[in-house]
């Protein structure tokens, strides 16, 4: 059974995670299996190419990151810190140097793909149960839904007060989308509702 699914961005490969810890790359165009990889020891919850195609990274319940060369199917990294909490979501970031990880210990994460380290943590949020969107919105925000209703936005350029919390669902926000032109967001929530916010920070 899948658990998540990602194109690359010439839509020429999906990519596939899945309950049975593994990950799959299909050929979109024949709809064939590419390559199967022994990606973890639980379930794969979020996959996600690099902007160039050459990059994989997998994230799963087993607390673990790894990143894959897709050309090869080769793990070429794995990440994780002392606290080894179930990963929930991976996002690369735009020139592919870093990427985000949602775990279910309420902490969104950013890590550097060259030095393998934790860059920065970011805290304030509730995400401790479901697998919720975690967005870089550019290389100045970072955006998340919450469990409790509410939407977070870290400013990574600020040193003090760098969060922004939204509130106005009534239940688990899983799913955002950024409008970088507008500096809007909008967010879908277990609660039936999609509301577009302005982000003005």
């Amino acid at each position: 059974m899948f658990f998540c699914v990602k194109f690359n961005r010439s839509t020429s490969l999906l990519c596939s995670g899945s309950y049975d810890e593994s990950v799959r790359l299909w050929d979109v165009k024949t709809g064939n299996l590419v390559r199967t990889l022994p990606a973890h020891s639980d379930p794969v919850t979020s996959i996600d190419f690099s902007k160039d195609g050459v990059s994989l990274i997998s994230g799963s319940y087993d607390g673990l990151v790894r990143l894959w060369n897709v050309a090869t199917g080769q793990c070429t990294r794995t990440f994780s810190d002392d606290s080894n909490h179930p990963v929930s979501y991976v996002e690369f970031c735009f020139n592919g140097k870093y990427f985000l990880t949602a775990n279910l210990n309420s902490t969104l994460k950013l890590w550097s793909t060259d030095t393998g380290k934790k860059v920065r943590e970011y805290t304030g949020h509730k995400n401790e149960k479901y697998c919720h969107h975690a967005q870089f919105c550019s290389s100045k925000y970072h955006v998340m839904g919450c469990e409790d209703g509410g939407i977070c936005v870290w400013n990574t350029n600020k040193v003090r007060d760098a969060m922004i919390r939204f509130e106005g669902h009534a239940a688990p926000v899983f799913s955002l989308s950024w409008i970088p032109q507008k500096k809007k967001i909008v967010s879908c929530s277990v609660d039936g509702v999609v509301k577009i916010w302005y982000v003005n920070a």
